[in-house]
C-alpha cells in the first residue's frame, strides 16, 4: 500500500509542469486577478477588478509592472508609476524580483501560459490571474 501511495505521489509531482524561459514571454500584457490562496488554505475570489497588472519584459528578463485602470469606453488609465522588475532562474525555478524606490520583493512564478499566471510571494500567498484583452 505504502508502495502504491509512493508511486502515485510521484507520478503527480511528474505532472506538474515547470515554467520553461522560453515560456516567459507570455508574461507581457494585462493580466487581472482572479484568487487568492493564502498558506494555511483560505481563498478570496474577485469577481470585479478596477485595475489590472500590465507586465513588460524585454529579452534580458528585463521590464516592469504597473496598474492600468480600464474605462467604459475601452481606454485603459495609469498613473505611471512603474515597478521595476528582473527574472532570475534559481534551481529551475523562475523569480520576479521587483523594486521601487520605497520596497523590494520577489515572487516564485509557478504558473504561465496564454491564459493563466500563477505566482507566489516569499509569505506563501498564491496570486492568480487571468490574462486580460485590451479590448475585453
Amino acid at each position: 500500500m505504502k508502495k502504491i501511495v509512493l508511486l502515485f505521489a510521484l507520478a503527480l509531482v511528474s505532472c506538474v509542469s515547470k515554467v520553461k524561459k522560453e515560456e516567459l514571454q507570455l508574461l507581457n500584457g494585462y493580466w487581472e486577478i482572479e484568487e487568492v490562496k493564502t498558506q494555511d488554505g483560505d481563498k478570496k475570489t474577485y469577481k470585479i477588478n478596477e485595475a489590472l497588472d500590465y507586465f513588460f519584459i524585454n529579452d534580458s528578463l528585463k521590464g516592469f509592472r504597473k496598474k492600468v485602470v480600464p474605462q467604459y469606453d475601452g481606454k485603459l488609465i495609469t498613473n505611471d508609476v512603474e515597478e521595476k522588475l528582473e527574472i532570475e532562474e534559481k534551481e529551475s525555478n523562475f523569480y520576479i524580483h521587483y523594486k521601487t524606490d520605497f520596497s523590494s520583493w520577489e515572487e516564485e512564478i509557478l504558473e504561465l501560459s496564454n491564459t493563466s499566471l500563477v505566482v507566489k510571494n516569499t509569505e506563501g500567498i498564491e496570486y492568480h490571474y487571468k490574462r486580460k484583452q485590451k479590448d475585453e
